[in-house]
């Protein structure tokens, strides 16, 4: 376990790697921080903060025959705080 992960989200990202609130994600069209929000894990997009946030599992869970994204953890919020930043 890494010191200064939250809540594992019960999913993972296209490596397999466990998906943490508190990660920055990157997935085709941005990148965000998994927060935990109204009761839901989603992602608040950091290179785009008007953008609304998606759900975490809706995202990368396929549903209905829409295609999984391919997301993917860069980091986390506690040991690279450097990937919050815009631009």
């Amino acid at each position: 376990m890494i010191i200064g992960k939250s809540e594992f989200t019960g999913l993972t990202d296209k490596k397999g790697v466990e998906i943490f609130e508190g990660d920055i994600v990157k997935v085709e069209y941005g990148i965000g921080r998994v927060v935990f929000n109204a009761g839901c894990f989603m992602i608040a997009w950091i290179d785009d903060p008007e953008a609304n946030m998606e759900l975490l599992g809706i995202l990368i869970k396929p549903i209905s025959g829409r295609p999984r994204k391919e997301l993917e953890i860069l980091g986390n919020i506690f040991e690279h705080k450097n990937l919050l930043e815009n631009g």
